[in-house]
Order: C-alpha cells, then structure tokens, then sequence
C-alpha cells in the first residue's frame, strides 16, 4: 500500500524578472521578435543578429530516427536487420569560435583577423 502525506503549503506572491546585456556590437543589425507561445500561455522573445564567427570543425552525426529504430538496432538479430534496415536521422554539426564583440561592416560579409595563440601553462 502507498502512504500518502497530504500537507498545506503556504505560496508566496514573488516578483520576478529577466534580464540579459547585449554589447553593442550585436545590436547594429538586430531585430526583436515577440512570439505568442500558444503551448504555455505566454510569449517568446527572440534577438536576431548578425555576428562574425570562424568555421573551426564540422562533423555529420548519425543516429536512429525514432525510439523503434533505436530499439531494432539493438535487439534485432542481423537478418532481421537486413530485411528491415534501421532507419536514421542524419544531422551536420557545426563547430564555430565566435567574435561578437567586432562591429559588423555592411559592405563586407568575411573578414580576416590575426589570432595570437596564448599557452597558459608556459
């Protein structure tokens, strides 16, 4: 049998707030979004901008498309495999170092920069 404790508890009106900086690189080219969230019964606010980032690394991962297919990779024996292949879900990962504090130029959308490399332990 499952005890149950039923007990009040005293709620709290609190006063709550959010707040985020953005530098002022990133607001040159940015726009607000305001988005009614229909699923919680409130609103999604969204900044778009425009940064400077270098592409570092890409890597394309693979894995099953559902929780079925999850579950036929593993406990499917191989010929059951053969005749009902595993279904997958591919996705390119992309890895970038980001510069958001340069101002963007409206006339150039690549830049060079010079990155000094600094070892720590030395």
């Amino acid at each position: 049998m499952i005890e149950t404790d039923l007990r009040e508890v005293l709620l709290e009106r609190v006063r709550f707030g959010a707040t985020q900086a953005v530098g002022r690189a990133l607001l040159q080219n940015a726009s607000i979004e305001q988005v009614a969230d229909v699923i919680r019964g409130g609103f999604i606010f969204q900044l778009r901008t425009a940064i400077y980032a270098q592409r570092l690394d890409e890597q394309v991962v693979r894995y099953p498309a559902d929780w079925w297919q999850a579950f036929k990779r593993r406990f499917f024996p191989n010929w059951a495999l053969r005749r009902w292949p595993v279904l997958e879900t591919t996705r390119v990962m992309r890895l970038f170092a980001w510069y958001p504090n340069m101002e963007i130029s409206e006339e150039r959308s690549q830049v060079f920069v010079q990155v000094l490399n600094h070892d720590a332990s030395v």
